[in-house]
């Protein structure tokens, strides 16, 4: 489902080369850590620990630095577009994209 939804992005996102970067970046990374999941297994707490991965192992590629929370949020977002689209295309089940679509963002100050 990863890699159908990320064929569709490349035709919807097509000029928005940002966008394009980050869902790649955020399906790589759910591929790295639930490969073995099944797609309608992958909840909010599995986006939790995901966003958790991200914050605490991922560095920026051109600085070294780690993310920022803005980028953890948009590569959460970008997570949350791909399931929402899969429940779209009746590919999860409604529960499933509710699920991860109820996770929020990190807050400033630390918070999740």
């Amino acid at each position: 489902m990863l890699v159908t939804y990320y064929r569709h992005a490349t035709g919807y996102y097509a000029h928005q080369e940002g966008t394009l970067n980050r869902i790649r970046t955020a399906l790589e990374a759910v591929d790295e850590m639930f490969a073995d999941l099944p797609v309608s297994g992958f909840r909010g707490p599995h986006l939790k620990r995901l966003r958790e991965h991200l914050v605490a192992n991922r560095k920026c590629k051109k600085t070294g630095a780690p993310l920022s929370r803005t980028y953890v949020n948009h590569l959460v977002s970008a997570v949350q577009m791909c399931w929402r689209w899969a429940l779209s295309e009746d590919l999860v089940p409604a529960d499933v994209a509710g699920s991860l679509l109820a996770v929020e963002r990190l807050r400033r100050g630390g918070a999740s």
